[in-house]
């Protein structure tokens, strides 16, 4: 038996900021700055299950001179307790790499799962 692809399987790759849209955008990312899941018209759909956009925080503290660490959304606050975000993505197996931090605080104690891991 002979297998060929007709076409390669679709890949994919989104490098997505948490961070206001006024900042400055980290090269090679889009950014998020809290909106409720909607077609972005950059071809990705994504976004919160409830609008966190007065959550987001840019942090310009001196230990943290990368837009990437300096920027975030802060999660599980009053205005959105149950905070989840989702991407629509093409279906396959995919390595997730999630970083997440406040500059200004330290030792937080941060939980996050990622499709129930």
């Amino acid at each position: 038996m002979q297998v060929r692809f007709v076409s390669a399987p679709p890949s994919f790759n989104a490098k997505i900021n948490f961070q206001p849209s006024g900042a400055a955008v980290p090269p090679g990312y889009l950014v998020d700055a809290g909106q409720v899941f909607a077609a972005r018209g950059n071809g990705l759909s994504c976004g919160w299950n409830a609008n966190t956009t007065g959550e987001v925080r840019d942090r310009n503290v001196s230990n943290s001179p990368d837009p990437r660490y300096d920027t975030l959304i802060q999660l599980q606050k009053p205005t959105n307790p149950n905070a989840s975000w989702e991407i629509a993505v093409p279906n396959g197996t995919y390595t997730v790499r999630l970083v997440a931090s406040d500059p200004s605080i330290f030792g937080d104690v941060l939980r996050t799962n990622v499709e129930g891991a």
